[in-house]
């Protein structure tokens, strides 16, 4: 599993989901929606680009108030490879799965 916004993809998060991919036979990317409009392009716009990307298997949008920590130990996640931007974040994080920082 990976995570984040993807509001503008570019080089960097096709190479992320590559490296997600070799690292198992599944990958789900998570996407937040905040529920705020924040982001230029709508959630389902952004879930319509990830769906295209050929290393992606499904993706997942996490809304605002949902629990990550639910979300990746309901949907079984063995490990999440996530960018040193959200190491903070996943740090206080109960989850179930191993975590490697790129």
């Amino acid at each position: 599993m990976t995570y984040g916004e993807f509001e503008l993809l570019d080089s960097r998060d096709i190479e992320l989901f590559k490296q997600a991919k070799e690292l198992g036979d599944y990958l789900v990317v998570v996407i937040i929606d905040d529920g705020l409009g924040v982001f230029e392009r709508p959630v389902n716009h952004r879930k319509e680009i990830l769906e295209a990307v050929r290393y992606v298997d499904e993706v997942i949008i996490k809304t605002k108030g949902e629990s990550l920590e639910q979300l990746v130990n309901d949907a079984n996640i063995a490990l999440i490879l996530i960018q040193e931007q959200w190491k903070q974040n996943f740090k206080q994080l109960n989850l179930n799965c191993e975590i490697i920082y790129n």
